[in-house]
C-alpha cells in the first residue's frame, strides 16, 4: 500500500468511527448529557482534519519540516477548560461498533506504511496520540515513548576492600606521621 492508499484507508476507518459516535450519542451510550458525544465527534473531526491536511501536504512535497519554537518570554496563557472528560477511552465506552472501528485503526497504525508516515514528522505523531487515548488504541510502535537511558557510573577498579582503603602510603599533609610504635602496629603482617 502507498501512502495515499494507508491515509485513504485511515479516512475511511474515521469517517465510519464518526458515524458510529454520533449513532451512539443518539442512543445514550455516553450517558444522558448528548452534548458529551457532539463533543467526542467535534474533537476526533479536528484530529483527522489535521492528519488529513499534514498526509495531503506529504504526498503533494509541499510539507516543510517542523519549525522550533523559541523559547517563550512570557507565562503561557491559560487553556480553556475542555468539555470532555481526560481520562482514556471515553470514546470507546460507546459500544461494540466503536470498539470494532478502533480495532480496525489500531490494526492500519501498526501496518510498516503508515509507522513510515507517523516517522516522517511528529506532527503526525501529536494528532495520532489522543485520538489513541480517545478510543483506548495502545501507541503503535512508531509513537511509543522512547525509553529514558541513564549512564551508569563506571566501576571503580580493584576489588571493594582495595576501594575502600584507597589511600597511598605517604602521610596526609594535614596530619603528621604516626608515632614508631603505632606504625608497627599498623603495618599489615605477611
Amino acid at each position: 500500500m502507498e501512502t495515499r492508499g494507508v491515509i485513504v484507508t485511515f479516512l475511511r476507518i474515521v469517517d465510519a468511527l464518526y458515524g458510529a459516535i454520533a449513532r451512539a450519542g443518539r442512543r445514550g451510550a455516553f450517558g444522558p448529557d448528548r452534548d458529551l458525544a457532539a463533543a467526542i465527534a467535534l474533537r476526533i473531526a479536528r484530529l483527522v482534519g489535521r492528519i488529513a491536511d499534514l498526509a495531503a501536504r506529504l504526498e503533494a512535497g509541499t510539507l516543510h519540516p517542523p519549525r522550533r519554537q523559541a523559547p517563550r518570554r512570557s507565562a503561557p496563557r491559560p487553556r480553556a477548560p475542555s468539555a470532555l472528560p481526560r481520562r482514556r477511552g471515553l470514546a470507546a465506552a460507546g459500544g461494540f461498533e466503536i470498539r470494532g472501528y478502533a480495532s480496525q485503526l489500531a490494526h492500519l497504525l501498526n501496518q510498516p506504511e503508515m509507522a513510515a508516515i507517523l516517522a516522517a514528522d511528529p506532527r503526525f505523531g501529536r494528532a495520532v496520540r489522543p485520538l489513541c487515548h480517545l478510543l483506548r488504541i495502545p501507541l503503535p510502535a512508531a509513537l511509543a515513548p522512547q525509553p529514558i537511558l541513564l549512564r551508569r557510573p563506571e566501576p571503580a577498579s580493584g576489588t571493594p576492600s582495595q576501594r575502600l582503603c584507597n589511600h597511598s602510603s605517604a602521610p596526609a599533609p594535614d596530619r603528621a606521621a604516626p608515632s614508631a610504635p603505632l606504625a608497627v602496629a599498623l603495618r599489615p603482617s605477611g
